[in-house]
């Protein structure tokens, strides 16, 4: 679904796509507008945005209903009143803010794991030196939050992934003079 989202975005975002852009008189009558897809197109777009909002916040306030949840966003501002009705503002701050996170983390996630598998392809005796330092810090275990101290190489290799490929384009464009 998220995925099916973005694909459309990228499609309606990129530019001249549309004639309504190159002849902005098409705005003014419906029949031409029709004809040139954009509305069409938006009306999908906000549909699919819908679903995207709504339908993971459904199934995160069902799993709270059923007793079946895990510690989320969601459950933490519905709380122990997961079945009691919300205001529809109240609702929809929720919904909203939710997407916000899963949509802001869906394609950063994927980006900094592919190219984290890449390089550890790539090199890996970077990768028996990271194995090496989590083994000799978790003795067997998972790695936790505060085992990060211990664990330089690993926030090394994790600020190199970011800068080497960086998730998204935060950075103001420049050039070397």
């Amino acid at each position: 679904m998220i995925e099916d989202a973005f694909a459309l975005a990228a499609g309606v975002a990129m530019p001249g796509r549309f004639y309504v852009e190159m002849f902005p008189i098409c705005k003014l009558y419906p029949s031409l507008a029709k004809r040139a897809g954009f509305k069409r197109k938006a009306e999908e777009l906000a549909k699919m945005a819908r679903s995207v909002n709504q339908v993971p916040f459904d199934w995160a306030k069902a799993q709270m209903i059923n007793g079946t949840n895990e510690d989320s966003f969601v459950s933490m501002h519905l709380g122990p009143d997961a079945g009691k009705k919300l205001s529809a503002d109240e609702e929809e701050v929720i919904v909203t803010s939710s997407a916000a996170l899963y949509i802001g983390g869906a394609d950063t996630t994927v980006s900094a794991l592919t190219t984290f598998v890449l390089l550890m392809i790539l090199y890996p005796e970077v990768q028996k030196r990271a194995q090496a330092e989590v083994d000799s810090v978790t003795s067997g275990r998972l790695p936790t939050l505060d085992d990060l101290a211990a664990l330089p190489y690993i926030m090394a290799m994790v600020k190199e992934i970011i800068r080497w490929a960086p998730v998204a384009p935060l950075g103001i464009p420049h050039s070397v003079t």
